[in-house]
């Protein structure tokens, strides 16, 4: 009898983990019926990975990048549409993100935070070998989903995993739209709650007041300014170039 492939899909958050998870999950019946390998913050929060060690050393982890600033923005529109986020500025968030870290919210609010992934991987090299981490690049789950599927189907050891390369494309078309398009660029206006807290009907109406707006180049400018050295680092940790362009589509 075969071994149940013992993976996570650790992040980052908003940068198309649901939607891959959705591909493996619609090519295979039985990690569609057993636990979740989704774990998008897990990247970030060195003490998961420290606890998952403890308990799978030889756990496979998968991660998709996302251009920090896109994926930061992204994520923190979520947060606003959900209303999770009473901050109705990009960059006031920002502003505040160090005082909520002292104050112990956790990582769904920490938006700059989690996109620091040269910092991340080099911790997380700590305690796992880099030949049990697959990396791709967001802009390829939306231009070769076929691809990065069947390379992380095979990656994880999924049975049959070659030419499963529908799956995404098949869970897409079952997944609700904002499952599909939620880690695309911008917009603005919420409550936020401390960790994990319901958003109750202030996310329904949130949500529903919702019209997108384009991130301030100045203020995009400033967050790339902040990744530049993280992201020197994520090139010698990894021993490859990373040259984050606009989302695709």
């Amino acid at each position: 009898m075969m071994a149940k492939p013992d993976f996570r899909v650790i992040g980052a958050p908003d940068a198309g983990t649901d939607l891959l998870v959705a591909g493996l999950r619609h090519r295979d019946a039985e990690l569609a019926a057993g636990p979740d390998p989704h774990a998008p913050y897990l990247l970030a929060d060195f003490e998961g990975l420290r606890r998952l060690h403890e308990r799978s050393p030889y756990v496979r982890l998968v991660a998709v990048l996302r251009d920090p600033v896109a994926r930061a923005y992204a994520h923190w529109s979520r947060m606003r549409a959900a209303g999770l986020e009473t901050v109705d500025d990009f960059e006031r968030a920002l502003a505040v993100e160090g005082d909520r870290t002292t104050a112990a919210w956790d990582w769904t609010w920490r938006y700059r935070a989690l996109g620091c992934y040269g910092a991340q991987l080099q911790r997380l090299t700590t305690l796992f070998t880099f030949g049990q981490v697959f990396l791709t690049p967001y802009a390829r789950l939306w231009t070769e989903p076929a691809v990065v599927l069947d390379q992380v189907a095979r990656f994880v050891g999924l049975a049959g995993a070659a030419g499963a390369g529908d799956g995404i494309a098949g869970a897409s078309a079952g997944l609700p739209r904002v499952a599909r398009v939620r880690s695309q660029v911008p917009v603005g206006s919420g409550a936020p709650v401390r960790s994990g807290a319901p958003a109750g009907d202030t996310a329904a109406s949130g949500a529903a007041a919702w019209a997108p707006a384009r991130l301030d180049s100045g203020v995009a400018d400033r967050l790339r300014d902040h990744y530049s050295a993280d992201h020197l680092l994520l090139e010698q940790v990894t021993r490859r170039r990373w040259e984050f362009g606009p989302d695709p589509g």
